[in-house]
């Protein structure tokens, strides 16, 4: 009879209770394993830093097992196809148990669970006290950040992983050190303000932290590549461009609402020429409709859009990501 307990280390067990694996800490229910979309046999381990994630792998092989061997660039050769809506909750548990067990024995690894579990584990073996874990909690948040992979990069904000990060953290251990540079530069440039930056995968994030009126020194970016793309100034009543904007080369989408900056000084122009990849400026309304047209037509021919519509920003983001 297959086993009904299985023991990963001191403080993580799996139990088969009902036909569902579930996960115990130090004794205590945690949660529940969700269906198995994969599982690697743990020879196949040694390639490791090949291996994507299974997070990416499940987008392919959602619900499937391919019993055979990686190759270079993170490709299964497939040898025999395993639909697991008719596995046995028995064999999904010695599935689940093999997979934590791979987990642990390679310092908590998470791209060798879905981050669904092994980040709230991970933050479970924190709270209990788990030196390992807690030093490879921060980790991995930047080492999935740094994978690009959109998914899990979205998971970890929408959940709050990235608060684990402390606003240095997230300056540079997110961007190149001349980005990250950069942004601090940027906040001596705003001086007085006291502005902090914190990260989002795109300006169309929000999270409880953003509401200018909550904390109303916070102001977001967002980065791709670990380089700055995307930049909110929201409310700064800035009366000029900071000049410290046109250092950041990928910077793509600016966000300069409820301001009062004079779009039509040569100096302003000059600074958004020089952020050659900029494509998107959103301003308000009112100040849209001071600028002149002949500054708008120059601005568009240099490939620079200017719009008061948080359509247009919602569109942008979505055509770019």
């Amino acid at each position: 009879m297959p086993p009904k307990e299985c023991a990963i280390n001191d403080q993580i067990t799996l139990k088969l209770e009902k036909g569902q694996t579930r996960i115990y800490v130090n004794g205590k229910y945690f949660m529940h394993c969700l269906k198995l979309v994969l599982n690697i046999p743990r020879t196949d381990l040694e390639g490791i830093e090949e291996i994507s994630s299974i997070d990416e792998f499940a987008d392919v092989y959602q619900h499937r097992q391919f019993d055979g061997e990686l190759t270079s660039d993170g490709e299964l050769i497939a040898e025999e196809e395993v639909d697991w809506d008719f596995v046995s909750p028995e064999e999904e548990f010695v599935a689940h148990c093999s997979n934590l067990q791979a987990w642990v024995e390679h310092d908590y690894d998470t791209r060798l669970l879905k981050a669904d579990l092994a980040f709230p584990l991970l933050k479970k073996l924190t709270d209990e006290g788990d030196e390992q874990a807690r030093f490879r909690l921060k980790e991995e948040i930047l080492k999935r950040y740094e994978s690009g992979y959109k998914p899990v990069i979205e998971y970890l904000f929408v959940e709050g992983f990235f608060d684990y990060l402390d606003e240095e953290e997230q300056i540079y251990g997110l961007l190149n050190p001349q980005d990250a540079e950069n942004l601090k530069t940027l906040q001596e440039e705003l001086g007085e303000l006291n502005v902090s930056f914190y990260f989002v995968p795109d300006l169309n994030y929000s999270s409880d932290k953003s509401f200018y009126g909550i904390i109303p020194n916070h102001r977001r970016f967002s980065s791709k590549n670990k380089a700055v793309t995307q930049i909110d100034l929201n409310g700064l009543n800035l009366t000029t461009i900071p000049i410290t904007l046109t250092k950041f080369t990928k910077l793509r989408l600016l966000i300069l609402t409820n301001q009062d900056i004079n779009l039509n000084l040569e100096e302003n122009k000059e600074r958004i020429f020089k952020m050659k990849l900029l494509e998107l400026i959103r301003i308000d309304r009112g100040l849209l409709e001071k600028i002149n047209q002949s500054t708008i037509n120059e601005l568009e021919r240099n490939g620079k859009k200017i719009t008061s519509d948080y359509l247009k920003i919602l569109e942008f983001i979505n055509k770019s990501c």
